[in-house]
């Protein structure tokens, strides 16, 4: 019985619930749920009577307990009675205690009550099943084939135009006749309201949480229009990570209300005004940040003494604190260290939390910090991160994909996990972690720190044998650098250096500058991307080109030094635990935490060199895919590079580009009249008569980054021939075969005539014989 006035049937789960609702209900009758079955129900509105059924999706804890069946537009009604027919219960258990209304099941035929694309082919519900190949009600894919049909009518769907089936609802759209059906309903005392939740939610505790109607309850007003107008200006003051998110705090200020802030149990502070409430952890933890800083003073403060006019001397600095210390029984000095200490911190610099508490928690944080402290005290920062994924999905006890974190970090350790974690996803963004991007990681880093043994060992060996030579001499690398050992290097002029160490020094201050730029906006992942990956491939490719050429550990250690030095301390924020064993190995002073992050030095960057060793790795890029395609073992392998005119035309048309002309028929016209303008002779006379030239040109340009056509334009004619022939010893050391390099128009054999039709300048022919 509920309110004294009806009898309902529902599940004992519905029955407490309601009574959460404040409905009076009395237990008349516990009956089962087999006792219904067979049983005929009436429906409300259309007066009809119709069976009752089994289900085994029907959850008895999801609002009543008992289901209106609508199987043809509900894929697990349609499936369920489709199962019955065949004689098959939930989990396929055949049932044999309903045979006696078996026969009555089988005449059930679903009625079409909506109109849409699904129902031109039949049932809807039956189509969108077959779709999904589903032939059992605990199919998981029946919840995708729901949401699918679910959502398609809602929107797009109409009420069936027959009216025999429908009534006066014939011909409206879904949207609007739920509503009205619902009204009706509830106007003609048919229907009644039961607040729940759409899905399970559980409190921390583990509890499983209930909607509840208090009849007693305090709200903070959020409705208030002055304090809308404080926050919206505090949130415009701030910086939000990532900016994207913005939106979504506004939205969250315009339409947040009076919320409640207060229970009767559980753990928390007592409502000052009512101590027979406690403050909520939502409403009691927006400016906890403050009392981070005062929670170290606790125990040397007098508690039963302290007041509001300590707190607002300490977080406000109204009052005089020779007077406060007095009444709060404790000294002055310590009362005015608490508020340096306060001003030292305040305002908070960044406040990081997950999406899910926008709504919430960090709304909260901005309209509580304008309600309390004076502007200049406003929080400056908001960081917004996502959730973490194991291997794609959420991370649950029942899914047994949880790791133990302490487990974790004895089998990888942490630096490895925070990389892992970081490296998965940028703000916003779901981190997936995967066991697999663990080990990799703790594989490279492990690779690392033997790098850093392998050269700061080379580096002390030719430091001693240097020192044994020249005893007494000064400077060095290792003072340069402020490294504890002594470490001597001969002073080489710009042209001793190779190819690679000029190449490598270049990429370092391009690593710096775009790992500085990605830390400045947070955006962690590729900052750590450049890192671990990046700055390894570089590393690997100057080994590789330095080995070619016979190179030993002692002759590359310094500038691999260096590198290692930057590449350290960019990472010690992400693996601070090894990055310390990695800066003691490499001889740095006291810790690396501490160390001044890299700076970029501009004159180590060669644009020059860098598009020449960008040329040989595209270079070998094209040799293997021709090997590849062709399957052929090289012998020997000629490189015909662009002559003199077609670098001519080539930067004219980069040149045109760069201005932000990109169209074939515009870039032919500007070449073509160039001579009349004051442009050159020559290259309207190439652009005429080599019209395919100019498009292949226009194509290789277009292909190029944006920023690398200005590298070029500013570099002007690449000497590609002395760039190649440095790297043949790589070549030849790579394809096991001669390598030669020449100006296409060099040689007058047969090979170099075909192959000379198609070098361009950054794209040289190829001939492998």
């Amino acid at each position: 019985m509920v309110d004294g006035k009806e009898k309902w049937l529902v599940s004992m789960d519905a029955a407490e619930r309601l009574t959460y609702l404040n409905r009076d209900v009395h237990v008349e009758h516990i009956i089962k749920g087999r006792e219904l079955i067979g049983l005929r129900a009436r429906v409300p509105l259309v007066n009809r009577d119709v069976p009752i059924l089994p289900a085994g999706f029907v959850d008895p804890k999801n609002g009543t307990g008992i289901v209106m069946s609508v199987p043809a537009h509900a894929p697990y009604d349609y499936q369920a009675l489709s199962d019955l027919k065949a004689g098959i219960h939930a989990a396929g258990v055949v049932i044999h205690e309903y045979a006696s209304i078996h026969a009555d099941i089988l005449k059930i035929e679903p009625i079409v009550m909506i109109e849409s694309e699904y129902s031109k082919d039949g049932v809807p519900a039956s189509v969108v099943i077959k779709r999904y190949g589903i032939s059992r009600q605990d199919d998981p894919r029946l919840e995708y084939a729901t949401n699918e049909l679910y959502s398609h009518e809602f929107y797009k769907g109409r009420i069936s135009s027959d009216p025999s089936i429908t009534m006066e609802y014939s011909g409206m759209s879904v949207k609007d006749a739920r509503e009205k059906v619902r009204d009706d309903m509830l106007k003609r005392n048919l229907a009644d309201t039961m607040l729940d939740l759409a899905k399970p939610v559980r409190c921390r505790c583990g509890a499983e949480c209930v909607v509840k109607i208090l009849e007693d309850q305090w709200f903070i007003n959020y409705s208030d229009r002055e304090w809308k107008r404080l926050a919206h200006k505090c949130l415009d003051s701030m910086q939000i990570l990532p900016e994207d998110i913005r939106d979504e705090f506004v939205y969250v200020i315009d339409w947040l209300r009076e919320r409640a802030c207060a229970r009767r149990s559980g753990l928390g502070t007592k409502l000052p005004w009512d101590e027979n409430w406690i403050i909520e952890s939502l409403s009691d933890s927006v400016i906890y940040m403050a009392y981070y800083i005062i929670a170290k003073y606790a125990r040397m403060l007098n508690v039963d003494g302290i007041d509001d006019r300590f707190f607002d001397y300490v977080l406000l600095g109204v009052g005089d604190p020779s007077s406060i210390a007095e009444s709060c029984k404790v000294s002055k000095d310590l009362i005015e260290q608490i508020r340096e200490e306060f001003l030292y911190y305040y305002p908070v610099d960044s406040r990081h939390s997950g999406r899910d508490l926008v709504p919430n928690h960090l709304t909260f944080f901005i309209f509580n910090h304008v309600a309390i402290f004076p502007q200049e005290l406003w929080p400056r920062q908001i960081v917004v991160n996502g959730s973490v994924l194991m291997d794609g999905k959420k991370m649950s006890k029942s899914l047994g994909n949880i790791v133990p974190l302490r487990k974790a970090i004895r089998e990888y350790g942490s630096d490895a996990i925070r990389a892992s974690l970081l490296i998965s996803a940028e703000l916003l963004q779901d981190a997936d972690f995967t066991l697999d991007m663990l080990k990799s990681i703790r594989e490279k880093v492990e690779r690392l720190y033997s790098i850093c043994i392998q050269f700061a060992n080379a580096t002390r060996d030719k430091s001693n044998s240097y020192n044994r030579v020249c005893e007494g001499s000064g400077g060095g690398y290792g003072q340069e650098h402020g490294y504890e050992h002594e470490q001597k290097q001969e002073h080489k002029q710009e042209d001793e250096y190779e190819y690679e160490d000029v190449w490598l020094m270049s990429r370092l201050q391009h690593m710096i500058k775009s790992t500085t730029d990605a830390m400045d906006r947070l955006r962690v992942r590729e900052a750590l991307n450049n890192l671990l990956y990046i700055m390894d491939q570089d590393m690997q490719w100057y080994l590789k080109r330095a080995k070619s050429k016979g190179r030993g550990d002692d002759e590359i250690a310094s500038t691999i030094i260096q590198f290692l030095d930057a590449r350290v301390r960019m990472l010690s924020p992400f693996m601070p635990f090894i990055c310390e064993e990695m800066w003691s190995v490499l001889g740095g002073k006291g810790f690396v935490s501490m160390a001044e992050w890299p700076k970029v030095t501009p004159s180590m960057i060669n644009s020059t060199v860098d598009e020449g060793e960008s040329l040989i790795m595209h270079v070998m890029e094209d040799v293997e895919k021709i090997i590849k395609v062709t399957g052929m073992k090289p012998s020997r392998i000629t490189i015909q590079v662009a002559e003199a005119w077609k670098w001519e035309l080539y930067l004219r048309i980069l040149s045109i580009i760069n201005d932000g002309v990109t169209n074939y028929g515009d870039v032919m016209r500007m070449l073509v009249k160039g001579s009349s303008s004051g442009g050159s002779d020559s290259i309207a006379t190439y652009a005429k008569s080599k019209p395919e030239m100019v498009k292949r040109m226009i194509e290789s340009i277009l292909s190029t980054p944006p920023e690398s056509r200005l590298s070029r334009a500013s570099i002007g004619v690449l000497d590609e021939v002395r760039v190649l022939s440095d790297a043949i010893p790589l070549l030849e050391k790579e394809y096991n075969c001669r390598v030669e390099v020449m100006v296409e128009d060099s040689s007058s054999s047969s090979s170099s005539i075909v192959a000379k039709k198609s070098a361009l300048p950054y794209r040289p022919a190829i001939y492998i014989a």
